[in-house]
């Protein structure tokens, strides 16, 4: 049995999440922006890589913004298929798979963000309920514990996985009249 699913089972990930994520948020450059009760998570956001980077640990949600990428819309819940990556695992897991017909075509073309992908589903399936890929921003919705949190020893790397999948996506994607790469405030 995973320590996570442990703690998760005994009550006590929560709290432990309460104390070591404003550490580990301030080590990634991430400054709280929303200090609820005290019972409550507070939000962290922030450059992180060279991208915006918001967690709201009460939602279980990473979300990470990059340049808009017009028309793309790729989620693991909605049902909606207009192209095939060509990737089974890929294909499988986004059951939502929409762009313009350029946008998918650089898509399947690209191995290095269809491999981040494959690589971060297989590594992140257990502890993500959600991933949507849409225009400006990769969403994660994560599972844990009795009420919503995200652990503090997973924060940096899931936060760095999704940062390496948007870095992907914004190379891969190639837009004649927008600037590729990081979002600026």
């Amino acid at each position: 049995m995973s320590d996570l699913l442990y703690m998760d089972l005994l009550g006590i990930g929560r709290s432990k999440a309460k104390r070591q994520l404003p550490v580990i948020a301030q080590k990634m450059g991430l400054k709280e922006t929303g200090a609820g009760p005290s019972k409550l998570f507070s939000k962290y956001s922030g450059k992180y890589s060279g991208y915006n980077v918001e967690v709201d640990p009460e939602s279980s949600l990473i979300t990470v913004h990059m340049d808009p990428i017009p028309s793309l819309s790729l989620s693991t819940y909605e049902k909606d298929v207009q192209f095939d990556t060509g990737n089974q695992l890929v294909d499988k897991y986004f059951k939502e798979r929409k762009a313009s017909d350029d946008i998918s075509r650089q898509l399947v073309q690209s191995e290095a963000f269809l491999q981040r992908l494959q690589a971060f589903m297989e590594n992140r399936r257990d502890i993500c309920r959600f991933i949507v890929i849409q225009y400006d921003m990769i969403k994660c919705g994560m599972k844990f514990g009795n009420g919503h949190y995200i652990p503090a020893s997973i924060l940096e790397p899931v936060t760095s996985e999704l940062v390496g999948l948007a870095d992907a996506l914004q190379r891969s994607v190639q837009l004649k009249k927008a600037k590729v790469g990081h979002t600026e405030e």
